[in-house]
């Protein structure tokens, strides 16, 4: 005879997710992590790093960019997925964001001070690796 599952598992009600304190925690917490991912700005990086390259005079910016930034990208989650076990969630989502903060401000300066082509270069695209790295991270 087959014999069910023993579901010995919660329910929840909508209202438990939104008229409870624990709930509300929970629903607060999910829509901040969330509404942060997709604030940080990530998608203009990826979207406007070939004309980033371009404008700092790099040779090439789609192949740049394609081998550049998807490979960084590529190697960034298995750097995050080691760390996430030593360092934690928190630590790490915060030391990101500060490391996204830092890499807009040298982007922000690559275009707006730095007139040295080779500074530019260098400048711009390790703005861009730090960025995409603190997002994986």
């Amino acid at each position: 005879e087959i014999q069910s599952p023993v579901t010995n598992h919660l329910i929840f009600s909508w209202k438990d997710l939104w008229c409870s304190r624990t709930g509300l925690h929970w629903t607060r917490l999910g829509l901040g992590l969330a509404m942060t991912a997709q604030l940080t700005g990530i998608n203009v990086v990826i979207y406007y790093s070939p004309q980033i390259f371009k404008d700092a005079n790099i040779n090439n910016e789609l192949v740049a960019t394609f081998l550049v930034v998807g490979l960084w990208n590529f190697l960034s989650v298995f750097v995050a997925t080691i760390l996430v076990d030593r360092a934690g969630r928190r630590p790490l989502m915060l030391a990101g964001l500060s490391g996204m903060t830092v890499a807009a401000a040298m982007l922000g300066c690559v275009f707006g001070v730095i007139t040295n082509s080779t500074l530019k270069s260098g400048v711009a695209i390790s703005a861009i690796l730090l960025f995409v790295f603190g997002f994986e991270i």
